[in-house]
């Protein structure tokens, strides 16, 4: 169970995820009609959300191992889907999406962030099967913008998040 003073701590770890709330709109929109998730609205949020996390650990110290999670996250998020665009041809910008997104959940739970890519992909796959069912082909071809799929994951982690906090702090 979560104290006052530690849930107190924590609220500056929440500067990614409000970032993210903050922009999440703009960017579906603009992957939705261009293909393509802007760096001067993605790449700030990685300053935010590292720095809001720095604040934290720096009220509560043993806040530390979730900066660790935190970071280890963004790492593996970004080692991941970096390979994904070397292999399978996935946005850069998707890329940088994700490793904000890993940031910002994971000082929560890596599981999240995981959580986050699988809602993802489902639907995803999802919008390639209905619209190979419309064209009544069976070919793969074109592009889907991801964003709005990552951000639709980011907001249901992080309602999930807010959920099991409140649950475990028993409000």
């Amino acid at each position: 169970m979560i104290n006052q003073t530690q849930w107190l701590s924590q609220l500056p770890a929440l500067a990614g995820i409000a970032y993210l709330f903050a922009v999440a709109p703009r960017l579906a929109v603009i992957d939705l009609r261009e293909r393509r998730l802007p760096n001067r609205l993605v790449l700030p949020g990685m300053p935010v959300a590292l720095l809001g996390q720095l604040v934290a650990v720096a009220i509560n110290p043993a806040t530390a191992q979730q900066l660790f999670n935190a970071l280890m996250a963004c790492l593996v998020a970004f080692g991941l889907t970096l390979l994904t665009n070397m292999r399978f041809g996935l946005g850069m910008g998707d890329v940088k999406l994700f490793v904000l997104i890993a940031l910002s959940l994971g000082w929560f739970s890596p599981w999240l962030v995981a959580a986050v890519w699988v809602f993802a992909s489902m639907t995803g796959v999802l919008q390639v099967g209905v619209s190979a069912l419309r064209a009544r082909t069976l070919r793969l071809r074109g592009t889907i913008a991801l964003g709005p799929h990552l951000l639709a994951g980011f907001v249901l982690a992080a309602c999930l998040a807010a959920w099991m906090a409140i649950a475990g702090s028993g409000g």
